[in-house]
């Protein structure tokens, strides 16, 4: 169901920026992530997810 529903909402993504890669690169990525990144826009997916919260900046 998870690969499905990636599938179902890559079309929507915007192609990853080279700064968007070599950021993701810097944290060190395994090869399966890496390639995953490449693939469907996002290193953490499938069985690499995590339920998280990115925040967009400090809570006061």
């Amino acid at each position: 169901m998870r690969l499905a529903t990636a599938r179902a909402f890559d079309p929507l993504r915007a192609p990853l920026a080279d700064t968007d890669i070599a950021c993701h690169r810097y944290a060190r990525l395994t090869v399966r992530q890496d390639q995953q990144m490449l693939e469907w826009g996002y290193p953490f997916i499938i069985d690499d997810f995590h339920f998280h919260l990115t925040l967009t900046g400090g809570l006061s």
